[in-house]
């Protein structure tokens, strides 16, 4: 049977490093029991992008002019055909429920003041593959009483990266932060502070996703480190409504001495595939460019640079 198409529903996926990951995640996708209109893969380099075979939905695939998510997601938005409304977040490494976007299309139908809105987690981290995701999937049901919009956590108006759903004229008006390089990291916490002042932002637990987690494409643990504080910083900084305690908290204290703790004692980490020693070298390194009142994001190129020319190594193991 062919899938139902929702009008007016674009999915965005940025992708770097991941072809074959990507490449599993929209097949997936396009054989649900309803699609997106349309499909864009927005990579940052030409071996992002994967080999496509023909799907039962079209896919368009992009190179971003620069590296780092949320580039490669603004980027995405241009790609999309004039008659989307609604853009669907999804990262490269998710599994969706077959009605995850009616489901979505729902939500904004019903509820035209909701500027965006998170699908509902069933399960996030390494600790299931792609099969048991979607047997998992398969065999759920919707609760018909679930409302279909609600504050998910509660009073927290941040969204959740791999489940991002929003209105394109609203996106379009407020687009990610480019200032964000390579490692975006709260983005989509920080996009849904500025989105709320145009509308509600919450979730949907009738929007069921798993995200993969996958451990897979390198990465430079000195630079998620450092964009771990600077970033925080910086969103506290521009006054959007990110929360002023919360963000120097996450950013002074609680980042720094998890991965103080764990580089110490790491039998205890559960994440046993982060190198937490580069990572408190990046949080270090974040932390003395904010004593130094350079509290910029973009600064993460010139850090890894200067790192590199030094001889240290600034990849994780």
């Amino acid at each position: 049977m062919a899938p139902t198409v929702i009008a007016g529903a674009g999915v965005v996926i940025p992708t770097t490093g991941r072809p074959d990951i990507v490449r599993q995640s929209v097949a997936s996708l396009a054989a649900r029991r309803t699609v997106p209109e349309v499909v864009v893969i927005a990579g940052a380099a030409r071996e992002d992008i994967p080999d496509i075979p023909v799907m039962a939905v079209p896919v368009i695939t992009t190179i971003a002019p620069a590296k780092g998510s949320s580039i490669q997601r603004n980027h995405g938005v241009r790609q999309l055909p004039d008659a989307i409304r609604n853009v669907l977040f999804l990262d490269d490494d998710v599994e969706v429920h077959d009605d995850y976007c009616l489901e979505v299309d729902r939500v904004f139908g019903a509820n035209p003041d909701v500027a965006a809105f998170m699908g509902s987690l069933l399960t996030t981290g390494r600790g299931i593959n792609r099969c048991a995701a979607r047997q998992l999937l398969d065999t759920h049901r919707i609760d018909p009483r679930i409302p279909a919009f609600e504050f998910l956590p509660k009073r927290w108006p941040g969204l959740y990266g791999c489940t991002m759903n929003v209105r394109r004229a609203l996106i379009q008006k407020e687009p990610f932060d480019e200032r964000l390089p390579l490692y975006a990291i709260g983005e989509d916490t920080e996009i849904g502070f500025r989105l709320r002042r145009l509308g509600r932002v919450g979730g949907s637990g009738r929007c069921p996703i798993i995200h993969l987690a996958e451990a897979v494409g390198r990465i430079s643990e000195v630079g998620v480190g450092y964009a771990q504080v600077i970033n925080y910083l910086y969103f506290v900084r521009k006054g959007i409504g990110y929360p002023r305690m919360g963000g120097y908290f996450q950013a002074l204290l609680a980042t720094p001495a998890t991965n103080l703790v764990f580089a110490a004692l790491p039998w205890l980490d559960p994440r046993k595939s982060v190198d937490r020693g580069r990572r408190s070298r990046g949080n270090l390194l974040a932390l003395r460019d904010a004593l130094a009142g350079r509290i910029d994001p973009q600064r993460l190129v010139d850090v890894l640079a200067s790192e590199r020319k030094s001889g240290a190594s600034v990849l994780g193991r």
